[in-house]
């Protein structure tokens, strides 16, 4: 018994020095260079979609409340749209440039996070809406008469934190760029062959 003690006696414990991670923080405004369209659904069409349904309801909305519902809504009342569509069209203009192992969407979508300034996941869109009406094709190439709110004029703090050993600041900067020019956010936007959704940065925040 007394070895044993003797040997215990000599175990020191050995406070590890914790590894840091290594993620930056870019908080950026950017400014529309076309019209934000949104296209929020309620419950009652996410519903109907997906049990490949349309809803059922006694009463034929009226165009002012279409587009009033497809406005995205914050819970401080403020305007919104989803940041993961920033992030989205950002892995989209990834995917097509530099080395296919580094920028491939799966890596992206991981390493990369974008949120409003306030980590909100809406990020607050600042602008005032309005109604919208035009024609566009649906999945079965008809056309089809759509009304959504429409921000003719927007700008938005983004919130960006990335993975700092696999990704630059002038990279994600770049990739920022290049999504809003290229790609955009939300409904007809130019990845989708339409014109809007648009975006420029305008510089840092805060």
């Amino acid at each position: 018994m007394g070895r044993i003690a003797q040997v215990k006696s000599k175990i020191q414990l050995i406070s590890p020095k914790l590894p840091t991670l290594n993620i930056p923080k870019l908080l950026v405004q950017i400014r529309g260079k076309s019209p934000l369209h949104c296209h929020h659904m309620s419950k009652e069409v996410k519903e109907g979609i997906i049990k490949g349904a349309p809803p059922k309801s006694k009463k034929t909305p009226k165009p002012e409340d279409i587009w009033r519902e497809s406005l995205y809504m914050r819970s401080d009342g403020s305007y919104g749209h989803p940041a993961t569509a920033i992030k989205k069209a950002m892995a989209s203009v990834m995917s097509l440039y530099g080395n296919a192992r580094k920028y491939n969407v799966p890596k992206i979508l991981k390493t990369i996070g974008v949120f409003d300034a306030d980590r909100d996941e809406l990020i607050k869109i600042n602008g005032e809406p309005r109604m919208w009406t035009g024609v566009t094709k649906n999945a079965a190439g008809q056309t089809v008469g759509v009304v959504c709110a429409e921000f003719p004029e927007w700008t938005a703090n983004v919130l960006i934190r990335f993975d700092g050993d696999t990704w630059h600041d002038e990279e994600i900067l770049m990739f920022l760029l290049k999504a809003g020019e290229f790609v955009g956010i939300g409904a007809h936007r130019v990845e989708k062959g339409g014109q809007y959704g648009q975006f420029e940065l305008v510089g840092p925040e805060g």
